[in-house]
């Protein structure tokens, strides 16, 4: 994805590129799933509105990789870094391709942000909870789903 280059009181930050990884977990004999994941850029530090040209670029080039690189049925768990319920609204074609996701309500770190979201493909969720006991900057988001059909 996009990297930002900010100069900040005169010295440059650079965000990190990590990259998407992508595996196929076999649950079961002849039961696959795709799983994604990413750390998006922290638009909030670089004090970008997700509005802005410069954010809606990445959101963009996120969504098309995004789009390139998701089979059925699949997972993305991700740290999206925009703190809301709802990242629908930000990637339109790919929930338009059947992409669903579990709407946040409870945050996702310690500071009461709902940073990392969780969508899947051509899977029925049973139910989803977010860990809060963890001593970490995010808690797990855990989720059962069984086969859609």
């Amino acid at each position: 994805t996009t990297r930002f280059n900010v100069v900040k009181d005169g010295e440059l930050f650079q965000s990190k590129n990590g990259g998407l990884t992508t595996c196929i977990v076999e649950i079961q004999p002849g039961v696959r799933v795709q799983v994604l994941t990413f750390h998006m850029v922290p638009f909030h530090f670089f004090k970008f509105e997700l509005s802005s040209k410069p954010a809606l670029d990445v959101l963009n080039e996120v969504e098309k990789s995004l789009l390139s690189s998701v089979e059925s049925p699949a997972i993305i768990q991700a740290d999206f870094n925009i703190d809301c319920s709802t990242i629908r609204e930000y990637f339109p074609k790919l929930f338009a391709t059947g992409c669903d996701e579990i709407v946040q309500t409870d945050p996702t770190t310690p500071r009461g942000k709902c940073l990392d979201h969780f969508m899947y493909k051509g899977l029925i969720m049973e139910s989803t909870r977010v860990i809060k006991q963890c001593l970490t900057d995010h808690f797990p988001i855990v989720a059962e789903f069984r086969e859609n059909g």
